[in-house]
């Protein structure tokens, strides 16, 4: 599944602090009909604690997804620069048919249900070179999506890394989808929790033991960071990939 240096989760926790209950659901963007239209997102910029904006176009269209892909390219500490060309179409639709036909179903019969706040009837996925650049991380759910706050995207939705010249199309092709799998548990674990029985976010440690379950059951692949956790259980704990 993803590798050791997927474990950047501790960071990831800023983006998902306790927040009021949503207001309610908003009216979705009538700009995203088509392939093509063009929606600007915020989205992690240089760290997880801050975002910015970027525009991101529209390719993908599932049953149950829109798949945005970032237009712009992103450069990391060292002065790398990362472009989303390497993220084709054909590469996207792939995760669109996955999501609509394995993922979706799966989480949402086993972890719980989405809001579907721009009642749109989708969840956005986002795959953005920003987010390879932060080096560590593969994806991230941010809770603050689902809330009216000024500087959020006010959808159910997630955010995936890019295609880069660190993988194979075909390791990229597997961990994309295992993080797919990841940050859904963690949306809909969300939701269940704080917005549709109006309580406490899950203990991190019990959400992030899920999201690797749920990754694991997905798959059926041998997962290295069990055996990591058997052997090192008296100094770290499951949250250590939070």
């Amino acid at each position: 599944m993803r590798k050791e240096e997927l474990k950047n989760w501790q960071t990831a926790k800023m983006m998902t602090n306790i927040v009021p209950k949503p207001s309610g659901r908003v009216l979705a963007d009538v700009s995203e009909a088509a392939i093509g239209d063009r929606v600007d997102f915020w989205v992690a910029n240089q760290s997880m604690s801050a975002k910015a904006t970027t525009t991101c176009e529209l390719r993908v269209i599932g049953t149950t997804c829109k798949i945005f892909r970032d237009l712009n390219n992103a450069t990391d500490s060292t002065g790398k620069v990362y472009s989303p060309a390497s993220t084709t179409d054909a590469l996207l639709q792939t995760f669109a048919n996955e999501f609509d036909t394995n993922i979706f179903p799966f989480v949402t019969s086993n972890y719980g249900n989405t809001f579907d706040k721009n009642a749109d009837g989708k969840i956005t996925i986002v795959f953005s070179p920003r987010i390879t650049a932060l080096g560590d991380v593969w994806g991230y759910f941010s809770s603050g999506d689902l809330y009216d706050f000024g500087n959020t995207n006010k959808r159910d939705m997630f955010y995936i890394r890019t295609l880069d010249d660190s993988y194979t199309a075909e390791d990229f092709l597997m961990l994309a989808k295992s993080t797919l799998t990841h940050e859904f548990q963690h949306l809909v674990n969300y939701v269940e929790h704080t917005i549709l029985r109006a309580g406490s976010p899950e203990e991190s440690w019990l959400n992030e033991g899920l999201s690797v379950e749920a990754e694991w059951r997905y798959s059926f692949n041998n997962d290295s960071r069990i055996d990591f956790y058997c052997w090192n259980s008296n100094i770290i704990g499951i949250a250590y990939w939070q």
